[in-house]
């Protein structure tokens, strides 16, 4: 018996980071990280072509084209095989968040459903789309709504048990029988979900996956499209572009606004800068005013009446004006544009207006009162 160390390196829930060894007769670990899917947390399959604009690309650049500033954690990781040294086409097929991003003629796959659970399946079009859901069909032939899923081959380990690995037709079987770089998916009984690296056989990878306590485990693309890429920071470098990644975040707990004990409905999500939160100032109007506000594109002001107060808030000044009286904003709280949208610190302007402002963290909610 040889041992391997397992490195647990990043978790996108758990925000833990330490190291183990662990004892195993074979193989060596050597990236993994674990992750849940919570109510915060989401998971996409991505396409090159979808997200890029282009055939492949860097897991950065997967990660700068999605990446918002409303997440905490995220990490990257090659989503399926492809086509990496002619066409760069994609084999398997990737689902995501209601739509087919990619379609294919393979039919092993894994899923995740909205409560957490991984799903196995491998029948013939045994994936449907229709009413902007994606629906699979497992072995037992329940049909289960999936979040997102994607191609995989093999199966490692289905329901708790190690399955007998062998060849689909029109697979190579050096593929199976020799080790090298392999990327793994599996859950575990308490439903933590892990994506690991290791250089070993497929059948090798099956008894580290059993060690690792996992009752549902699969194969997905090795070799040089290995890696992981984590807020930031590569934890594995691919030897490769990519045509495809999965993307899993953890994102931050949505702040509830109420005005006089009636929530404010924003229109889009607030935006962090500065380690303050912003809010579209167009919704601020709409929950303050009846009167609307006007834009002045020559002194790049807007004017308005929020609460009974005419307001005017220049973009380009540190203060803003109610009935006359110049407040002053401190440079990191100035009023920004964003997407075509202009976001307002809210504290600043309700206070000015002689609202009350009260902070609970423990319900995540700013209440305002009159």
């Amino acid at each position: 018996m040889r041992k391997f160390i397992l490195l647990l390196i990043v978790t996108t829930s758990l925000l833990l980071s330490n190291s183990l060894i662990i004892s195993a007769e074979v193989g060596d670990v050597t990236t993994l990280i674990t992750f849940s899917m919570t109510d915060n947390t989401e998971i996409y399959g991505l396409t090159a072509r979808d997200s890029l604009g282009k055939a492949t690309g860097t897991l950065e650049e997967f990660s700068s084209a999605v990446l918002d500033c409303s997440v905490i954690n995220y990490a990257l990781f090659p989503a399926n095989y492809f086509d990496a040294y002619d066409d760069k086409e994609i084999i398997g097929g990737i689902y995501s968040q209601g739509r087919v991003v990619n379609d294919s003629w393979m039919n092993w796959g894994c899923g995740f459903d909205a409560n957490n659970k991984f799903h196995l399946f491998r029948l013939p079009s045994s994936i449907s789309n229709a009413g902007g859901k994606i629906v699979i069909q497992d072995n037992a032939g329940n049909n289960v709504e999936v979040v997102t899923a994607f191609n995989c081959y093999p199966w490692l380990i289905k329901d708790g048990l190690p399955l007998d690995i062998s060849p689909f037709p029109g697979a190579d079987e050096q593929f199976l029988s020799s080790s090298a770089q392999r990327a793994f998916m599996g859950q575990q009984e308490d439903g933590t979900f892990l994506y690991g690296l290791v250089r070993a056989t497929i059948v090798e990878l099956r008894d580290i996956c059993v060690e690792l306590g996992l009752v549902n485990a699969v194969n997905t693309d090795g070799g040089a499209s290995c890696g992981v890429y984590s807020s930031g920071d590569y934890l594995a470098v691919p030897g490769r572009e990519l045509a495809s990644a999965v993307y899993i975040a953890e994102r931050k707990p949505q702040i509830t606004v109420l005005y006089n004990g009636v929530q404010i409905e924003f229109t889009q999500p607030s935006v962090e800068k500065n380690g303050y939160v912003f809010y579209p100032l167009e919704d601020v109007f709409a929950a303050f005013s009846s009167n609307g506000h006007v834009w002045d594109g020559d002194t790049f002001t807007v004017y308005g009446e929020l609460n009974g107060n005419k307001v005017e808030i220049p973009l380009r000044a540190p203060s803003y004006v109610v009935n006359g009286l110049h407040l002053d904003i401190a440079q990191e709280l100035l009023p920004f544009v964003e997407n075509e949208r202009t976001y307002v610190y809210l504290d600043y302007i309700v206070v000015g207006l002689g609202l009350t402002v009260a902070w609970d963290g423990a319900t995540k909610t700013i209440s305002i009162t009159n």
